[in-house]
């Protein structure tokens, strides 16, 4: 016999064994989280548009293109279902890696500080402090 199940029922089984939020000592439990989890990162390498900040180490922010060159560009028009920021510069130096739902980011986005720059500061973006970005992700 085979039984398939779609996404959601495995995390309901999951999240249900993880009812007292304690996790579960026993392997094929370890083992089926661990997969599952897995599984979940391989979707998202699929569909992740990566960033990668040079001065977020300095500024503590991370530059968001919404707008280049006179027209929507970057977290505007993407179409992928995740974002992703390489975070570089002294402090990180490439070795720290932010993925964050696009939608969740379009909304903590909203309200952040606009700036121009690049290129004959063609670009606009969105200053995201790190700060603020882990603060929304815990709510």
């Amino acid at each position: 016999m085979k039984v398939e199940l779609t996404d959601e029922q495995v995390r309901a089984i999951l999240d249900k064994l993880r009812e007292n939020g304690k996790a579960d000592n026993r392997f094929d439990i370890n083992l089926a989280e661990g997969k599952y989890g897995e599984h979940v990162m391989a979707n998202i390498i699929e569909t992740v548009e990566v960033k990668r900040d040079y001065v977020v180490s300095t500024t503590g922010n991370l530059a968001v293109e919404y707008y280049n060159h006179g027209k929507p560009s970057g977290i505007s028009i993407t179409e992928a279902e995740w974002w992703g920021f390489l975070l570089d510069g002294d402090e990180f130096q490439g070795e720290v890696a932010v993925l964050i739902k696009t939608s969740r980011l379009r909304k903590i986005i909203d309200k952040c500080k606009e700036i121009t720059g690049g290129d004959n500061n063609k670009s606009h973006m969105k200053l995201l402090p790190l700060k603020k970005l882990f603060d929304k992700v815990k709510k």
